[in-house]
């Protein structure tokens, strides 16, 4: 199946990521249909498996271990854009395919200005590519393509509903759909979907293959792994490189892409810690989940920080809540981490004094007074 495509193709860049970026796929339309259709050949052709439809269109494969046993893991993206209805109506029994820009200076992927379609679709055509390729990579692991996201997790939640036992034989769950290029998501809409252990080890993982900005987030909002929370102990969201989502400006890092690609290919899934208890909820306090550092809250009693600092999300949370003692203990212990915090603290205060300069200028002060 091939779609209607009148428009320049940029060859630099994967074809088989512009036919995802370039295809409108708002849910239930003509065009996202038709691309599922060509998602399974895809999941057929590379996997060698007929790809199982499950609950409310979702799409599911396992690719096993090398010894035949199955993964633990799960990985998981969505197919549904946010592009209008109008744009998944076929012409000539095709959908109409978008118009995409490319930067090769910048790296950058965009929508056209003049180009069919609401958004590029790089949330979530950056996951589907990179679930493709770990596919054709062998990486072990059940490949879940969701339906609905952008409408509340609708796809997500008709397989919590109707497959709970497949869910039950996973530990882990990654989503490839947060946006930027840095964060890997401990926390989705202020609850605790991922252990700060796990999170931490990922994002060293990456950095490791040399993606150094990888941090660990409690601001995510919201992705299909956020509803499994309560039955899969490990459940992320990982930054792909998208911006401006959900609309014409929305575009893709594909540098980044590329690099983050390649180290998913290469991870060891498996060495990752699962810490948590699924049937715990810990919810961040307000400190801890706004964009900007807030007052440090009351440190924690000693019974909870005796607890490896569970009901604490991130190296920040450590070096504003511990008393002295166990601050030192655990920089001595986490010194990667403690650098980490730190820097990500004196970035936070270079921004605030900055802001507070532009606020000062505005109001007439002088911004050189002590």
């Amino acid at each position: 199946m091939f779609a209607k495509q009148d428009n320049p193709i940029p060859t630099e860049v994967n074809p088989t990521l512009v036919k995802i970026l370039g295809w409108p796929r708002p849910h239930g339309s003509q065009a996202e249909i038709q691309f599922r259709t060509w998602l399974k050949a895809q999941i057929l052709e590379i996997t060698g498996q007929e790809p199982e439809v499950l609950a409310h269109g979702c799409i599911y494969v396992h690719v096993n271990h090398l010894s035949g046993s199955k993964s633990t893991t799960m990985f998981s993206c969505h197919v549904d854009t946010m592009d209008a209805n109008g744009d998944g109506k076929l012409v000539d029994d095709l959908p109409v395919m978008k118009t995409l820009t490319y930067d090769p200076n910048l790296g950058i992927v965009g929508l056209a200005k003049d180009s069919p379609g609401s958004c590029l679709g790089a949330d979530d055509g950056a996951g589907i590519w990179i679930m493709l390729n770990m596919m054709r990579a062998k990486v072990a692991g059940g490949y879940m393509f969701h339906t609905e996201e952008e409408r509340g997790g609708v796809g997500a939640r008709a397989i919590l509903a109707k497959h709970k036992e497949l869910l039950k034989t996973f530990e882990v769950a990654v989503a490839f759909d947060r946006p930027g290029d840095y964060e890997v998501i401990t926390h989705q809409g202020g609850v605790e979907c991922a252990s700060a252990k796990f999170a931490n080890a990922l994002a060293r993982m990456l950095r490791e293959a040399g993606l150094t900005q990888y941090v660990t987030s409690t601001r995510g909002v919201f992705t299909d792994t956020k509803v499994y929370k309560d039955i899969i102990a490990e459940c992320t969201n990982i930054g792909v490189g998208y911006t401006g989502q959900h609309g014409k400006g929305e575009d893709l890092d594909y540098q980044h892409l590329e690099r983050l690609n390649k180290a998913c290919v290469e991870l060891n899934w498996q060495a990752l810690p699962v810490d948590r208890d699924p049937s715990e909820v810990v919810v961040p306090t307000y400190a801890q989940y706004t964009s900007k550092p807030a007052f440090p809250a009351a440190p924690p009693k000693k019974t909870a920080v005796a607890k490896k600092y569970k009901v604490l999300e991130s190296e920040y949370d450590v070096l504003v809540q511990a008393d002295k003692d166990e601050l030192a203990e655990w920089v001595v212990t986490n010194s990667e981490e403690a650098l980490l915090a730190m820097i990500s603290l004196i970035t936070e205060v270079a921004q605030l004094r900055a802001e507070v300069m532009v606020l000062r200028s505005l109001a007439g002060v002088d911004t050189m007074a002590t």
